[in-house]
Formats: C-alpha cells, structure tokens, sequence
C-alpha cells in the first residue's frame, strides 16, 4: 500500500514522506508536512495478514497471457479518473447541483 500511495500522490505532485512505524507509521506531505495517508483499525478485515502479493507466473505459463500495464501505468489510469470525478464533483457543487457519485464510468456505462 505504501508504494501505491506514493505513486498516486506523485500524480498530483505531492510527494510523501513516512515517519512512524506499523500501524502507527503516516504518510506526510513532504511540503506541507499535513498527514495524509494513515491507518484506520476500522478498515482493517478481520483475518488480515502481514503480506500479501500476487504470482501471475501460471497464467503467463499454461495460458500465455502477458499484461498490458504495469503498475505505474494503472495507478496513473486510476488517478487521472478519480481527478477527473472530483472536478466533475466540484463544478456540480459550486453550481448548486447535488451530487451523489459517479454516474457514468467505463467499468459501469449504465450507470
């Protein structure tokens, strides 16, 4: 999660720094010095483990399947969409509109 935040920070030209340590450590604007990454027990699942990490080896061996994005890539491609839902948000605010999440999205083009 730390490497995730760092780099969906940076998209935004924020850089963070981490100061603490386990479920104390914080994620601090390195400019600003505001925290803004922190830990919330109340997010934790209940059978959480320490380490989790993905192995796509079987489906590059037994299907040939190769990923089209790394994980820069994605993390840009999420936080262009999330930057872009909070101007749509924000102009819809300012104009007096109510505003109640995304309605369309290309996950979800029916919404």
């Amino acid at each position: 999660m730390r490497e995730f935040c760092e780099r969906a920070f940076l998209e935004t030209g924020i850089i963070l720094k981490w100061e603490g340590e386990g479920l104390e450590e914080k994620g601090i604007d390195k400019q600003s010095g505001k925290v803004l990454v922190e830990n919330d027990r109340q997010h934790f699942r209940p059978t959480e483990v320490d380490f989790l990490q993905g192995d796509a080896s079987k489906a590059r061996n037994k299907l040939g399947w190769q990923p089209r994005l790394g994980f820069y890539d994605l993390v840009k491609i999420m936080m262009e969409s999330d930057l872009k839902e909070a101007e749509h948000e924000a102009m819809c605010l300012k104009e007096g509109f109510s505003y109640n999440g995304i309605r369309r999205h290309n996950l979800y083009p029916n919404l």
